[in-house]
């Protein structure tokens, strides 16, 4: 049996108070920087765009108003202190970047960012080494890390995701997914059709929403198979569910695949 996801909240916070992660403690001076942002300025952006080279990403919906907060660890304090938080409107996107002494992150520094704004229509986010948390967003959302965890909640639009080595997790998903994991397990609970996900060393745990249509199909090198309350012997199985629409898939070269459809 597949052990499912648990939240990672309680990581998300201790992220949030000590503004580093793990493996990243060799550059070890501190500074925190908010980006300047009004209420007005984020009444123009209708989408965001955040990219950090290395570093966990935050983003959930404001409840005192915008903010954008970066936790830096760099090598020296002179560095810590004059690295900087970029978060300006380009064509109704809200990009936030970190802006590095002479243009360039050294080897070790990282920055944590902790973006609080309204519910966005369209969400972008791309970081080197790093987890991944989002919360109450909206439309499409494109997510890339190439080695972290990818945790989502309660987004009301469809999500492609792709890491290199980290766990999927994803919650109440109104649209479709695609995602993609090296190694890890991937875990979506209510997500819509058509849902695609592939790994190549984990589990793959899937609750479809109750008015899935189409056909599931699933395949595994090496572990078990279970789709809507159906168990193969073989290592792949596919369940017709209505006669017309999409087809899901889900993939692991070594894990077990169980798909099941409704509340869970």
């Amino acid at each position: 049996m597949i052990r499912q996801a648990t939240l990672s909240i309680g990581a998300l916070a201790l992220i949030t108070a000590s503004g580093c992660s793990a493996s990243w403690q060799s550059a070890s001076k501190l500074a925190t920087y908010t980006a300047p942002l009004s209420a007005d300025t984020i009444s123009q952006a209708e989408s965001v765009s955040i990219e950090t080279k290395a570093g966990d990403v935050l983003l959930e919906p404001a409840e005192h108003g915008p903010k954008v907060v970066g936790k830096i660890r760099a090598r020296t304090q002179e560095r810590a202190n004059a690295t900087t938080i970029s978060a300006v409107i380009n064509e109704g996107t809200l990009e936030i970047t970190v802006n590095w002494p002479e243009g360039k992150r050294k080897k070790s520094e990282s920055c944590d960012l902790l973006v609080y704004l309204p519910t966005m229509t369209g969400v972008s986010i791309d970081t080197s080494a790093g987890d991944i948390f989002v919360k109450e967003m909206a439309g499409n959302m494109d997510i890339q890390s190439s080695a972290g965890d990818i945790e989502v909640h309660d987004h009301d639009g469809s999500i492609t995701a792709r890491t290199s080595a980290g766990d999927i997790d994803f919650w109440d998903i109104t649209g479709p997914v695609d995602v993609v994991s090296s190694a890890g397990d991937i875990s979506l609970h209510r997500v819509g059709a058509p849902a695609q996900a592939k790994t190549s060393a984990g589990d793959v745990f899937v609750i479809l929403h109750a008015d899935a249509t189409g056909t599931i199909k699933a395949s595994t090198s090496a572990g078990d198979v279970s789709l809507a309350g159906t168990h193969f012997s073989a290592k792949s199985g596919s369940v017709v569910l209505t006669d017309e629409g999409p087809t899901s898939w889900f993939v692991t070269s070594a894990g077990d695949v169980e798909v099941t459809v409704g509340s869970r």
